[in-house]
């Protein structure tokens, strides 16, 4: 849908791109070509996460600056990880002294370990100062601006439904076949990286003690691949404890299998520990694929309408997390409701039309703005009280419209 208003070349050094349509419709081009030719697009847009697969992307919008959809208001853990690694283009604490002043720079000289000060900062002014607009999914992004940089800072920022299509998944009957789920069993998926901050450790706590489990006919998959080896082997050895022989992880899910069980699934559990500002993608696929969706509290969520999730606190307890399984496992009325609402808000609010019309707004606003985002420049501030896919490019455009650059481009 931004290749009708954009001509759009892809900026990565991944060895081949795995979407078929961006591959077949995108030209590709690397990030060292793209640092000396970024001045030639008329466009450039980076998606940015708190991620080592950004990596690059911080260096590269010093150097070009674009507008930057923000997946993660923190990026302090990928700010750490760069410095680790010799990537960085400044030291870790000259980064937190610019974003959050002398009192973080001193909380972080006397913490026992870095990950005291990588979860209470968001060290993330340079990103900010180096774009020319901010595009974020949800409003608590704009919250966390306000809160730690200053009340008018966020208000700018565009907010844009995350684009999800919910055509071309399996047919249900079909995925559960290929997947040897029997008619009447019943499959509870958690789907993405697997890690602590998703709380599957929990999940697995929780469904040990659940009816499901006990059942003999439910099954749990955790659909993705963990990042953390040692939080996985702990996560392995948790299941045997519980001696889970219907748990399994899928480890790193290609495209088709994550579909599958997406189509597949009667129930999917996307829990967040320590939310920071991101929207989760796989919950926003779970509910566009009509799944019964069961969350933790989270900002992301809050917009969402009465019946389209099964909320939990935020600080979820085991016994609670059990109960709401149990709860979705007995109700297959319930589970119907919830997933024909969730899909029905999906299509209405983040079809890919939409969101990429609000994108190209979005775009043409921070470009047309005097001096490129003077604001976010000028207003931020460093706040000791703080608490707190790959690139793509442009060339001529086919519709007359101009050439724009996608830094780290996750469609």
């Amino acid at each position: 849908h931004l290749a009708t208003r954009y001509e759009i070349d892809v900026v990565t050094d991944l060895p081949e791109i795995a979407d078929p349509w961006i591959a077949a419709n995108c030209r590709r081009r690397t990030t060292a070509w793209f640092r000396s030719n970024g001045h030639r697009y008329d466009r450039v847009l980076y998606q940015i996460g708190n991620s080592a697969f950004h990596t690059e992307m911080f260096d590269l919008i010093a150097d070009v600056p674009g507008v930057v959809t923000l997946h993660d208001f923190a990026v302090s853990g990928i700010m750490s990880y760069r410095d680790g690694i010799g990537r960085a283009s400044r030291p870790w604490e000259a980064e937190v002294y610019h974003s959050h002043g002398y009192g973080a720079l001193i909380a972080d000289r006397d913490a026992t370990d870095r990950s005291d000060t990588v979860w209470t900062y968001p060290v993330n002014l340079s990103l900010l100062q180096s774009a020319t607009g901010v595009i974020v999914h949800s409003r608590a992004p704009r919250l966390l601006a306000a809160a730690g940089y200053g009340a008018a800072d966020g208000d700018d920022w565009h907010l844009v439904p995350m684009p999800r299509d919910t055509a071309g998944l399996p047919d249900r009957s079909e995925a559960r076949r290929t997947l040897g789920i029997a008619h009447d069993e019943l499959l509870v998926c958690a789907f993405g990286i697997i890690g602590p901050t998703k709380l599957n450790d929990r999940l697995v706590d929780a469904w040990a003690a659940s009816e499901c489990h006990r059942s003999q006919r439910s099954r749990l998959v955790f659909v993705g691949e963990a990042h953390d080896e040692g939080f996985e082997t702990r996560l392995r050895d948790r299941i045997r404890y519980h001696e889970l022989g219907d748990v399994k992880l899928t480890g790193r899910a290609a495209a088709e299998v994550y579909a599958l069980h997406l189509a597949a699934a009667d129930i999917a559990v996307q829990l967040r520990a320590r939310s920071r500002g991101e929207t989760s993608a796989s919950a926003f696929d779970c509910l566009g694929a009509g799944v019964a969706t069961i969350v933790n509290e989270s900002e992301a969520f809050s917009e969402l309408p009465d019946g389209a999730l099964l909320v939990l606190d935020a600080e979820v307890a085991d016994e609670a997390l059990t109960d709401a399984i149990d709860s979705l496992a007995t109700d297959g009325e319930r589970r119907v409701l919830m997933g024909a609402a969730g899909r029905r808000y999906v299509r209405l609010h983040h079809r890919p039309s939409v969101s990429a019309a609000a994108i190209h707004a979005a775009i043409e606003a921070s470009w047309s703005a005097p001096s490129r985002s003077p604001r976010m420049n000028r207003r931020y501030a460093r706040s000791p009280s703080t608490q707190a896919s790959p690139p793509a490019a442009l060339t001529p455009e086919r519709h007359a419209a101009r050439r724009i650059g996608l830094e780290g481009v996750s469609l």
